[in-house]
């Protein structure tokens, strides 16, 4: 409903075949607005998905083979 993909900057590259991943962990009360302050950020959580990002960024750096796209 909210297209958020297709409003990202992901879009683009993968519109002309750059192979992206797309993170995205939803809305929440102040998503977008000035009230989305870094307080309410929740530092171990957000570590955890760094970590997520680095280690597959890692894999997919060093594996022996890349990846096979999806065309469909």
């Amino acid at each position: 409903m909210n297209r958020y993909y297709y409003r990202s900057d992901h879009y683009n590259f993968a519109l002309k075949g750059v192979p992206v991943i797309f993170y995205f962990n939803g809305e929440h009360e102040d998503y977008h607005k000035p009230t989305d302050t870094p307080d309410k950020i929740n530092y171990p959580l957000l570590q955890k998905r760094t970590q997520l990002i680095f280690t597959t960024a890692w894999y997919l750096a060093n594996s022996k083979n890349r990846i096979v796209a999806d065309k469909k």
